[in-house]
């Protein structure tokens, strides 16, 4: 996970992050760091708390997330069905964090490491 301190800010709008290094997805919160709207190359796009029972193949362009205790598998899943990093919201719902491909690619490393 990449904590919500480590996330690139918009220039212009300071309240807006970065979820990927590119800044084609980003999240803008508000002044508790509830996220007030998700954003894909500037347009507002829908997210969808993860649950077992979601259809992910259905929610190509919406963003799902998940809390910090999401586990890799899930998150890797849910990558690869929207191609969006993944917001991680707390109890709170606070923008924690964000799991994205550099994450991903990083834990399956560390996990290959593990096991070998």
């Amino acid at each position: 996970m990449r904590p919500v301190a480590g996330l690139a800010r918009d220039l212009d709008s300071p309240e807006t992050v970065h979820l990927e290094e590119t800044g084609r997805y980003c999240c803008r919160l508000d002044g508790t760091r509830r996220p007030e709207a998700f954003l894909s190359n500037g347009a507002a796009v829908e997210c969808v708390a993860w649950s077992p029972d979601l259809e992910l193949a259905a929610l190509r362009d919406c963003f799902v997330s998940g809390t910090p205790d999401t586990p890799m598998r899930i998150a890797i899943e849910i990558r690869h069905a929207t191609g969006k990093p993944m917001p991680l919201i707390d109890g709170d719902g606070c923008l924690v964090g964000v799991v994205g491909g550099d994450e991903l690619l990083a834990g399956m490393l560390r996990r290959s490491g593990e096991e070998g």
